[in-house]
């Protein structure tokens, strides 16, 4: 054996190893990106995703709060309306006082009541109502002021029932009307918690 072949075996080996522990250091860059760099790469993906998700929040938290306030003034506004229907609702029934006021306004409208019934009162869970059916005629124009008038009576009613019927020989319409009364209100003022 020569001491050439020894070196030329000598060579391969070195050239062998230095191919090994180059595979070996790849292996361990690759490995080290895998275990090492991956994981940040995923947290900062995550990270982007959460930033676009809470700048998106962020874009509609404008119109969020200006929601938020358009449905606060209406709740404030429908607190004040009922307030003030409250205001317009008696206690009692107090049909006498509704029925002269009913004939001072069917007076005033040139509108005859020939009759007045007031029916049985009925009892809701926060408040009660008295049916009052009337009878009467006149022309159809007092009928529409009489009906204008209800509407802006102090006290809040409703016309449950309305039926006219117009006489051929005179001017006059016959007026069959149901109106509702309010009263005892009960238990309506909840506020939010």
């Amino acid at each position: 054996m020569h001491l050439f072949d020894a070196d030329k075996r000598l060579a391969g080996i070195g050239w062998a190893l230095h191919g090994l522990g180059l595979f070996i250091a790849l292996a361990g860059v690759i490995l080290g990106r895998r275990v090492l760099l991956d994981p940040i790469d995923r947290m900062a993906s995550q990270c982007a995703e959460r930033i676009d998700y809470l700048q998106a929040r962020l874009t509609e938290e404008d119109h969020l709060r200006a929601e938020h306030q358009r449905l606060k003034a209406e709740v404030d506004r429908a607190r004040r309306e009922s307030a003030a229907l409250k205001q317009r609702i008696p206690d009692e029934p107090c049909e006498a006082e509704f029925l002269a006021e009913l004939a001072r306004l069917a007076g005033d409208a040139g509108l005859q009541i020939r009759d007045y019934r007031p029916g049985a009162a009925t009892a809701w869970p926060s408040y009660s109502t008295l049916t009052v059916d009337l009878s009467g005629n006149g022309p159809y124009r007092s009928i529409c002021a009489l009906l204008d008038s209800l509407a802006r009576l102090p006290r809040h009613c409703t016309v449950r029932q309305l039926e006219i019927n117009a006489d051929k020989r005179t001017a006059d319409c016959r007026l069959e009307l149901s109106v509702e009364l309010y009263f005892d209100v009960r238990g309506t003022t909840a506020e939010p918690g």
